[in-house]
């Protein structure tokens, strides 16, 4: 159902609609190399070098506001109500993740915050989108059945 494509160092996550679900970034460790670092991170994937963690960007809650030049108060409050609510339910995934996680003003949308969880993997994965998409599947789906996706 999730398709990853690489895009320089990080992975696009594409939902089954193929539209952009999140991003994941793996943690390349630390480079040590004459070559500059693009070089070497091509040279990672092309071995499909093996990585212990990486973090996962998913957008967490758009406000509705800030796109429009007015809002009514009513309106204000009903939008930032369901925010608070969709804020609460990342809470409750947040809090039972074995992560860290943070969260920032979305990249592409200052309407919207992202949340980045960082991702473990039990045992070092190679740097292939296929093994890293099935590392990545149980999470995105229970994000999904959440509704949070």
């Amino acid at each position: 159902m999730w398709k990853l494509e690489l895009e320089d160092y990080f992975y696009k996550i594409y939902d089954s609609s193929k539209n952009i679900a999140g991003y994941f970034d793996p943690d390349y460790g630390k480079i040590h190399s004459a070559d500059s670092e693009q070089e070497q991170i091509r040279r990672m994937h092309e071995n499909a070098d093996k990585i212990a963690q990486g973090f996962l960007t998913l957008p967490m809650v758009k406000f509705g506001v800030f796109d429009e030049r007015a809002v009514r108060v009513d309106a204000l409050q009903g939008q930032v109500k369901q925010a608070m609510e969709r804020i609460a339910a990342w809470k409750d995934y947040v809090d039972g993740f074995p992560g860290t996680h943070s969260v920032t003003v979305s990249h592409t949308d200052p309407d919207m915050l992202s949340i980045t969880l960082q991702v473990r993997f039990g045992e070092h994965t190679p740097l292939d989108r296929k093994i890293i998409g099935g590392k990545l599947e149980p999470i995105l789906n229970r994000l999904q059945g959440l509704g949070l996706l």
